[in-house]
Protein backbone atom coordinates (compact mmCIF):
# COMPACT_ATOMS: atom_id res chain seq x y z
CA UNK A 1 0.00 0.00 0.00
CA UNK A 2 1.50 3.24 -1.05
CA UNK A 3 -0.95 5.86 0.85
CA UNK A 4 -3.18 5.42 4.17
CA UNK A 5 -5.51 8.37 5.87
CA UNK A 6 -5.72 7.70 9.40
CA UNK A 7 -8.47 9.91 10.76
CA UNK A 8 -9.71 10.48 14.32
CA UNK A 9 -12.44 12.97 13.24
CA UNK A 10 -15.68 11.52 13.66
CA UNK A 11 -17.69 10.61 10.15
CA UNK A 12 -21.37 9.75 10.91
CA UNK A 13 -23.81 11.08 13.51
CA UNK A 14 -23.42 7.72 15.75
CA UNK A 15 -19.20 8.29 15.79
CA UNK A 16 -20.03 12.12 16.42
CA UNK A 17 -23.02 11.39 19.35
CA UNK A 18 -19.95 8.63 21.01
CA UNK A 19 -17.32 11.81 20.61
CA UNK A 20 -19.35 13.96 22.59
CA UNK A 21 -20.13 11.45 24.80
CA UNK A 22 -16.28 10.60 25.46
CA UNK A 23 -15.48 14.53 25.91
CA UNK A 24 -14.22 15.41 22.57
CA UNK A 25 -12.85 18.77 22.46
CA UNK A 26 -13.45 18.59 18.75
CA UNK A 27 -17.04 17.59 19.00
CA UNK A 28 -17.54 20.06 21.36
CA UNK A 29 -16.77 22.45 19.13
CA UNK A 30 -19.87 22.04 17.12
CA UNK A 31 -22.15 24.31 19.13
CA UNK A 32 -25.47 22.72 17.19
CA UNK A 33 -24.16 19.48 17.34
CA UNK A 34 -24.96 17.11 14.66
CA UNK A 35 -26.69 19.51 12.47
CA UNK A 36 -23.82 21.61 12.34
CA UNK A 37 -21.93 18.76 11.70
CA UNK A 38 -23.46 16.47 9.43
CA UNK A 39 -21.92 18.87 6.25
CA UNK A 40 -19.02 18.46 7.56
CA UNK A 41 -18.99 14.63 7.89
CA UNK A 42 -20.88 14.84 4.34
CA UNK A 43 -17.90 16.18 2.77
CA UNK A 44 -15.08 14.03 4.52
CA UNK A 45 -16.94 10.97 3.73
CA UNK A 46 -17.20 11.96 -0.10
CA UNK A 47 -13.60 12.85 -0.14
CA UNK A 48 -12.60 9.68 1.76
CA UNK A 49 -14.87 7.85 -0.99
CA UNK A 50 -12.69 9.26 -3.51
CA UNK A 51 -8.85 8.61 -2.13
CA UNK A 52 -10.47 5.18 -1.53
CA UNK A 53 -12.04 4.41 -4.86
CA UNK A 54 -8.31 5.53 -6.33
CA UNK A 55 -6.52 2.59 -4.30
CA UNK A 56 -5.71 5.20 -1.00
CA UNK A 57 -6.75 3.53 2.33
CA UNK A 58 -8.39 5.32 4.89
CA UNK A 59 -8.34 3.95 8.42
CA UNK A 60 -11.28 5.42 10.54
CA UNK A 61 -11.85 5.69 14.39
CA UNK A 62 -8.11 6.21 14.34
CA UNK A 63 -6.99 5.33 18.08
CA UNK A 64 -3.32 5.73 19.62
CA UNK A 65 -3.56 1.56 19.96
CA UNK A 66 -3.61 1.64 15.91
CA UNK A 67 -1.35 4.81 15.02
CA UNK A 68 1.48 2.27 14.37
CA UNK A 69 -0.69 0.41 12.46
CA UNK A 70 -0.46 3.01 9.72
CA UNK A 71 3.15 3.10 8.61
CA UNK A 72 3.73 0.31 6.79
CA UNK A 73 2.17 2.70 3.95
CA UNK A 74 4.46 4.82 2.52
CA UNK A 75 2.61 8.12 2.68
CA UNK A 76 0.92 8.36 6.17
CA UNK A 77 -1.70 11.27 6.22
CA UNK A 78 -2.42 11.82 9.90
CA UNK A 79 -6.41 13.92 9.86
CA UNK A 80 -6.97 14.64 13.39
CA UNK A 81 -7.62 17.49 16.17
CA UNK A 82 -4.93 19.31 17.78
CA UNK A 83 -5.37 20.55 21.04
CA UNK A 84 -3.44 24.02 22.26
CA UNK A 85 -3.61 23.75 26.00
CA UNK A 86 -2.02 20.14 26.51
CA UNK A 87 -0.11 19.77 23.26
CA UNK A 88 -2.01 16.61 21.93
CA UNK A 89 -3.64 15.15 19.36
CA UNK A 90 -7.38 13.98 19.93
CA UNK A 91 -7.17 10.18 18.65
CA UNK A 92 -10.60 8.80 18.73
CA UNK A 93 -11.22 7.70 22.53
CA UNK A 94 -8.31 9.33 24.33
CA UNK A 95 -5.68 12.30 22.82
CA UNK A 96 -2.19 11.59 22.54
CA UNK A 97 0.93 13.43 23.49
CA UNK A 98 3.17 14.91 21.11
CA UNK A 99 6.07 13.22 22.33
CA UNK A 100 4.39 9.59 22.61
CA UNK A 101 3.19 10.19 18.98
CA UNK A 102 6.84 9.87 18.22
CA UNK A 103 7.13 6.95 19.80
CA UNK A 104 4.59 5.42 17.92
CA UNK A 105 6.26 5.66 14.12
CA UNK A 106 8.25 2.64 13.74
CA UNK A 107 12.16 3.24 13.52
CA UNK A 108 12.38 2.06 9.92
CA UNK A 109 9.52 3.99 8.71
CA UNK A 110 11.33 6.42 5.56
CA UNK A 111 8.45 7.82 4.05
CA UNK A 112 6.27 10.93 4.37
CA UNK A 113 4.25 11.71 7.70
CA UNK A 114 1.30 14.68 6.55
CA UNK A 115 -0.06 15.90 9.07
CA UNK A 116 -3.39 17.31 8.46
CA UNK A 117 -3.45 19.06 12.03
CA UNK A 118 -4.11 22.24 13.08
CA UNK A 119 -0.97 24.37 13.48
CA UNK A 120 0.82 21.52 14.60
CA UNK A 121 4.19 23.12 15.58
CA UNK A 122 4.96 21.85 18.72
CA UNK A 123 4.46 18.20 17.49
CA UNK A 124 6.54 18.64 14.44
CA UNK A 125 9.40 19.97 16.82
CA UNK A 126 9.17 16.94 18.66
CA UNK A 127 9.37 14.63 16.30
CA UNK A 128 12.40 16.92 14.54
CA UNK A 129 14.15 16.40 18.08
CA UNK A 130 14.44 12.82 17.34
CA UNK A 131 16.61 11.03 15.38
CA UNK A 132 14.22 9.70 12.19
CA UNK A 133 14.29 8.96 8.32
CA UNK A 134 10.99 9.92 7.29
CA UNK A 135 9.81 13.56 5.50
CA UNK A 136 7.06 15.45 7.73
CA UNK A 137 4.96 17.74 6.07
CA UNK A 138 2.27 20.10 7.64
CA UNK A 139 0.93 23.65 7.33
CA UNK A 140 1.52 25.68 10.74
CA UNK A 141 -2.06 27.28 10.24
CA UNK A 142 -5.36 25.93 10.89
CA UNK A 143 -6.96 23.48 9.16
CA UNK A 144 -10.54 23.10 7.59
CA UNK A 145 -11.20 19.46 7.37
CA UNK A 146 -13.72 19.69 4.10
CA UNK A 147 -10.95 21.56 2.68
CA UNK A 148 -7.91 19.54 3.33
CA UNK A 149 -9.96 16.63 2.31
CA UNK A 150 -10.70 18.24 -1.10
CA UNK A 151 -7.11 18.53 -1.09
CA UNK A 152 -6.23 15.37 -0.57
CA UNK A 153 -8.84 13.92 -2.81
CA UNK A 154 -7.54 16.40 -6.27
CA UNK A 155 -4.22 15.28 -5.51
CA UNK A 156 -4.35 11.31 -5.26
CA UNK A 157 -6.94 11.38 -8.08
CA UNK A 158 -4.43 13.38 -10.42
CA UNK A 159 -1.06 10.93 -8.88
CA UNK A 160 -2.86 8.10 -9.74
CA UNK A 161 -3.80 8.91 -13.53
CA UNK A 162 -0.20 9.76 -13.66
CA UNK A 163 1.10 6.37 -11.52
CA UNK A 164 -1.65 3.68 -11.67
CA UNK A 165 0.53 0.81 -9.91
CA UNK A 166 2.43 3.30 -7.02
CA UNK A 167 2.62 6.68 -6.20
CA UNK A 168 6.52 7.80 -5.25
CA UNK A 169 6.26 9.53 -2.40
CA UNK A 170 8.36 12.45 -4.10
CA UNK A 171 5.52 13.14 -6.74
CA UNK A 172 3.13 12.95 -3.73
CA UNK A 173 4.64 16.19 -2.10
CA UNK A 174 5.31 17.93 -5.02
CA UNK A 175 1.66 17.43 -6.42
CA UNK A 176 0.34 18.25 -3.06
CA UNK A 177 2.27 21.61 -3.09
CA UNK A 178 0.61 22.38 -6.33
CA UNK A 179 -3.01 21.52 -5.08
CA UNK A 180 -2.53 23.54 -2.24
CA UNK A 181 -1.20 26.54 -3.76
CA UNK A 182 -4.07 26.59 -6.50
CA UNK A 183 -7.16 25.79 -3.80
CA UNK A 184 -5.63 28.47 -1.72
CA UNK A 185 -5.78 30.74 -4.96
CA UNK A 186 -9.18 30.16 -5.72
CA UNK A 187 -10.22 30.96 -2.18
CA UNK A 188 -8.56 34.55 -2.72
CA UNK A 189 -10.55 34.94 -5.62
CA UNK A 190 -8.96 33.82 -8.58
CA UNK A 191 -5.92 32.39 -10.05
CA UNK A 192 -2.84 32.84 -9.49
Amino acid sequence: MSAIIGCALPLSEDQFAKALHNHSQYARKFAAGWSQYERVSLQLNECFDECRSVGVAVKETLSPNNLSSLFSAKIVILFAHWIDETNEIEFWGQPLRSEDIGNKIPPEFSGILDLSVCHPDTLVGSLKRKPHSYSIKYYPDELLPSFWAEVYSATFRTLRRKFPMDIPPEQYKDMLASVVKEFRSQEEGGWK
